[in-house]
């Protein structure tokens, strides 16, 4: 399951804007960086993410309101990928190199990992300092978990059969992901130890406060489409049918973001609104001649501030936020 995905032409279910005109884009890059990624932001408008450098220098970063960009990197990691900062910013994320970590707020670091796993990746921080991720063995099985603030790490199933990822965690310690892998995943709420799964072919990817979390729709003849499910357990679709959909986030009042793809390769961002408004947003720079090429939206917070990047035509990432 990508964290990041596809594609517009008919809209069902919801009602469609065009490319958003409201609102105001703020590009930023890492200075010397070749590629800048936001991947989250908080309430207060703090901005964490990754970037890549010329010199094959990769590392974190987070910007605050007023464009101070800090550099960082997890000790004795040989990369950091930021995926999550919480309101009191502490940030999680991963590296490719086998463990995770958390950064807090005053800049020191806490590096963990499963035991015995290859790959230990942190998906989520909630404000209580608890993170939820994935793992993987070296035999290809995995799992997921839970990571206490004192550093005790639990191991969460959703099914005897099947390996879990958990994608989103709430205040509550609510989780949503998906149990399986390939075409057929089956999403499920993990809450407390009590597990709700849904049908084959869906997948959560985020959950809210009030319990209301959103996710993909995969079907047999591989279109997809965003959905929401409600505290009640309603499922209700949105957005246009495509080869595929990336659900990246929800805010408290339940609007959602993510990006997909177009008939011609191209990716547009998104919000699907708590009042059933699907709306498209383009940043003005970014590409549109290459496959892939694009904007990508990651995340928003309770104001309604979008982060993401976009990609140009040489195919070089640029983060921004936009605020409406």
């Amino acid at each position: 399951m990508s964290r990041y995905g596809l594609g517009a032409l008919l809209v069902a279910a919801c009602l469609v804007s065009g490319a958003a005109t409201a609102g105001q884009f703020k590009s930023f890059a890492v200075p010397g960086a070749k590629n800048t990624v936001a991947t989250a932001i908080n309430a207060s408008g703090v901005v964490a993410g990754f970037y890549s450098s010329t010199a094959h220098k990769d590392g974190g970063f987070v910007r605050t309101p007023d464009g101070a960009i800090t550099t960082f990197s997890a000790p004795g990691l040989k990369s950091t990928t930021p995926t999550a900062i919480n309101d009191a910013g502490a940030i999680t994320g991963y590296s490719s190199a086998e463990q995770s970590f958390v950064r807090k707020p005053d800049g020191s670091f806490e590096v963990f990992q499963i035991d015995g796993a290859r790959y230990t990746t942190a998906t989520a921080i909630n404000a209580q300092g608890y993170v939820s991720g994935t793992f993987s063995n070296a035999d290809n099985s995995g799992g997921s978990f839970l990571r206490a603030p004192d550093g005790t790490l639990s191991i969460v199933s959703a099914s005897n059969d099947a390996e879990t990822s958990v994608y989103g965690l709430n205040d509550s310690n609510v989780m949503v992901g998906q149990i399986g892998f390939g075409s057929s995943p089956q999403g499920f709420v993990f809450n407390g130890g009590t597990v709700t799964t849904l049908d084959a072919g869906t997948s959560l990817t985020a959950i809210n406060d009030a319990g209301v979390a959103a996710g993909i729709l995969v079907r047999d003849n591989d279109d997809t489409r965003g959905f929401i499910l409600n505290a009640r357990g309603r499922v209700k679709p949105f957005g246009p049918k495509v080869s595929d959909m990336d659900v990246e986030h929800i805010d408290g009042a339940g609007n959602v973001v993510g990006d997909y793809l177009d008939r011609r390769s191209r990716f547009h961002g998104f919000v699907y609104s708590a009042a059933g408004v699907f709306t498209r947003i383009d940043e003005p720079d970014a590409g549109h001649r290459q496959p892939f090429a694009g904007t990508r939206i990651t995340v928003i917070n309770d104001s309604g501030v979008l982060a993401g990047f976009y990609m140009s035509n040489r195919y070089r990432n640029t983060a921004f936020i936009w605020t409406p």
